[in-house]
């Protein structure tokens, strides 16, 4: 078989929980995968300084972060655009003066006003888990310096997320993941732009590409893969993009699909 290049996205994919290990089941299907010859990549919306360290130990070939901000194949970064400088503690200031809670999301670092965020319910859960990763900065008003590549944020309406964003909005453009939660990343950037970066670097065809996810910024992968698999506890319009439904993450959906296409 040709080789074929497998793009998973992580939460809801990969992983049913932010805490949770990796199915079995996709652990073995990954290996058949990669000994049958293909190339696997993880094609996610968070950083790389958050990607748990049980998915690097899997071996993937490439990672693909921050909605297409980033990517590496092997050892050769092929893109890595980040915000400029200057720009990025104005954006943290101006969050802060609004009151708008926000993790700024790099490669090296993540960013998190602590005490802005523990105002948020929504985010309890995720600054406790925020600790696994050494990368985490949780008091970002002690640092002189911060740079990041995409954001996420909570507002409450679209009329404060619009004000909040007017002075980025030549940069950034806003996802609503729902519940007044925002994924925030640069303009013309997405997971099916990052697949074509990986595309023209091993000078494959989008025809060779499988993309795997279950939520709203999987949609432009999902809608640009022409094999296109989205799980069974995705949201709908993950379901309604997909060309093929597999089972839920807890039920073999990465291997009883896999095992559908062919590919081991």
């Amino acid at each position: 078989m040709e080789r074929k290049l497998l793009f998973f996205d992580i939460d809801g994919t990969l992983i049913p929980a932010i805490d949770a290990p990796v199915p079995e089941s996709t652990k073995k299907a990954l290996k058949l995968a990669q000994e049958a010859g293909h190339y696997i990549f993880i094609n996610t919306g968070r950083p790389k300084s958050i990607v748990p360290k049980r998915l690097f130990e899997i071996g993937f070939d490439g990672y693909l972060c921050g909605c297409g901000s980033y990517a590496i194949v092997k050892d050769q970064v092929l893109l890595d655009q980040r915000f400029e400088k200057e720009r990025c503690r104005e954006l943290f200031l101006q969050a802060k003066e609004m009151g708008i809670p926000v993790i700024l999301e790099g490669n090296e670092h993540c960013y998190i006003d602590q005490e802005e965020m523990s105002k948020s319910p929504i985010y309890q859960t995720e600054l406790v888990l925020m600790n696994e990763f050494p990368g985490v900065i949780l008091d970002a008003c002690s640092c002189d310096e911060i740079e990041f590549s995409k954001f996420c944020c909570i507002v409450d309406s679209k009329e404060k997320l619009e004000e909040f964003m007017a002075p980025f909005s030549d940069y950034f453009d806003p996802l609503e993941r729902g519940n007044c939660f925002y994924e925030v990343v640069p303009k013309g950037l997405s997971k099916a732009t990052a697949i074509d970066t990986v595309l023209r670097y091993l000078n494959q065809s989008l025809e060779d590409c499988y993309a795997f996810g279950d939520s709203s910024n999987d949609v432009p992968m999902l809608r640009h893969a022409p094999n296109s698999i989205a799980m069974g506890n995705s949201d709908d319009e993950a379901l309604k993009t997909a060309t093929y439904i597999t089972t839920p993450i807890k039920r073999d959906g990465i291997y009883l699909a896999m095992k559908h296409f062919g590919l081991f």
